[in-house]
């Protein structure tokens, strides 16, 4: 009998109360697609490591190497942090690729105990942000 970890149980409770999707979802790491109203699709990636999950929103900005990476967008990144309660920004690599990422960091045992309206406004608020982000990056560079 296979038994389930905590992590994808969380993962499992997260989906099913939410309406969310999870196209991968395996015993340490998933993807979760969220959908925001008006129709934008945001992957958001869990990963679980010494009883911490890192979730991790990446935007639209791309970039092939470090050389890429505008400074006045990093500082504006930056800037941002000081405001952003539900996570923070940094780069990090998907796909053998940089990008800008919101990231969130918390105790397993804490996410367990949250209840799922109170994931669901943190999920929404990491995600709205990214979202936020992306239309700026698509105005200013």
């Amino acid at each position: 009998m296979a038994t389930t970890t905590r992590f994808k149980a969380l993962i499992e409770r997260l989906v099913r109360e939410n309406g969310w999707a999870a196209p991968e979802l395996h015993d340490e790491e998933a993807v979760v697609d969220y959908e925001l109203e008006g129709g934008a699709l945001y992957s958001l990636y869990f990963t679980l490591q010494d009883n911490v999950v890192e979730i991790a929103v990446p935007s639209e900005a791309v970039f092939e190497n470090e050389e890429d990476i505008p400074h006045e967008a990093s500082t504006m990144l930056l800037q941002r942090n000081m405001f952003t309660d539900a996570g923070f920004w940094g780069l990090d690599e998907f796909d053998d690729q940089l990008r800008y990422t919101l990231i969130h960091v918390e105790l397993l045992d804490s996410l367990e105990e949250s209840d799922s309206p109170e994931l669901d406004e943190l999920i929404t608020a990491l995600v709205e942000e990214v979202d936020e982000v992306n239309s700026i990056w698509e105005e200013d560079y």
